[in-house]
């Protein structure tokens, strides 16, 4: 059989093929260029922050996750995925974490740009709280103002005059009634001999 030109219609898909694979390909191109230049700009905002802080002297402590248990002096930033601060802190402290929980006293300021910032009932900031998170949560006491953003702010109704970050939604806990630490003896049976 002599070799016959094949239809005009399927040449005409093999070049609307080549144009498909060259459009991809663009495309392609487009978004690896765009996430390289976002994740530069993402780099740049975070070095920015971390740098503030270096070049004012603080001590910068890296790692995955953290856990911090003794007692500091100094100022300090923290950049890693989950910290865990149970020891007291005489200085500020700069936070980049995913995140963070402070159960223990800082006598300075706390910075922090984190995914979740928690401070639990044990925890004592003397200084202000700037903060740049996605939820906050205070369960302890901040003596100082709390400024800056977060979609989500839970903190005790006591704090409602220092907070001044723009948030999503605030949950005040309501002040609950002091509770009694001291074991008061049992005066609902009489004291004495026993029948």
């Amino acid at each position: 059989m002599p070799d016959q030109p094949l239809p005009a219609e399927s040449k005409s898909k093999g070049s609307s093929r080549r144009g498909c694979l060259i459009g991809c390909l663009i495309v392609a191109i487009v978004v690896v260029v765009a996430a390289v230049i976002g994740g530069y700009l993402i780099y740049k905002k975070v070095t920015g922050f971390a740098d503030e802080f270096v070049k004012a002297g603080y001590t910068k402590k890296m790692g995955q996750s953290i856990s911090v248990s003794t007692n500091l002096e100094g100022d300090y930033l923290y950049i890693c995925q989950n910290l865990e601060f149970d020891g007291n802190l005489t200085g500020n402290i700069a936070l980049l974490c995913q995140t963070t929980t402070i159960t223990s006293y800082i006598s300075g300021n706390v910075d922090a740009k984190c995914q979740v910032l928690k401070f639990t009932e044990n925890s004592h900031v003397a200084g202000n709280v700037n903060i740049i998170c996605q939820m906050v949560e205070i369960r302890g006491n901040i003596d100082g103002n709390i400024s800056g953003t977060c979609q989500t702010m839970i903190a005790p109704e006591t704090m409602k005059e220092r907070i001044s970050a723009l948030c999503r939604s605030i949950t005040y806990i309501p002040e609950s009634e002091p509770t009694n630490t001291i074991d008061e003896p049992d005066t609902s049976t009489p004291i004495g001999r026993g029948i």
